[in-house]
């Protein structure tokens, strides 16, 4: 080989290594951030879980004959949920920005009387 054809390899193989390691630093990252990413949602999911138990704790013991009231009551005594028409609305939301939300029907519950009850709107 004379120095031509060196030179020549030698670039090669240096440009293709830093491409390699830059792809490989990119998949690393990526795959962190998915991490993180994963861990936030299952952050909210737990609390989510949290609220919802409340309520089934509560579930099948009227606590008013109107799901209005019934809906003022649930907010008074568990502050992350706000009053949503006769219903109430979950919605939690991490630092990085990302959010759940959860609709919850008193009536569904058996916290009042499903006659008094209105259509929600779909969970998003």
């Amino acid at each position: 080989m004379n120095l031509v054809e060196v030179l020549v390899a030698a670039s090669v193989f240096a440009i293709s290594s830093t491409a390699s390691f830059q792809l490989w630093v990119a998949g690393s990252s990526w795959s962190q951030r998915a991490d993180q990413q994963g861990r936030q949602q299952g952050e909210l999911e737990a609390q989510l879980l949290a609220v919802q138990g409340q309520l089934q704790r509560l579930a099948g013991e009227p606590l008013a004959a109107d799901c209005a009231v019934a809906a003022d009551w649930l907010v008074s005594h568990l502050p992350v949920l706000e009053r949503q028409g006769v219903g109430v609305r979950l919605q939690l939301q991490h630092t990085d920005g990302s959010q759940r939300q959860r609709w919850y029907d008193p009536a569904a519950y058996g916290l009042c009387n499903p006659s008094t009850a209105h259509v929600l709107p779909p969970s998003i």
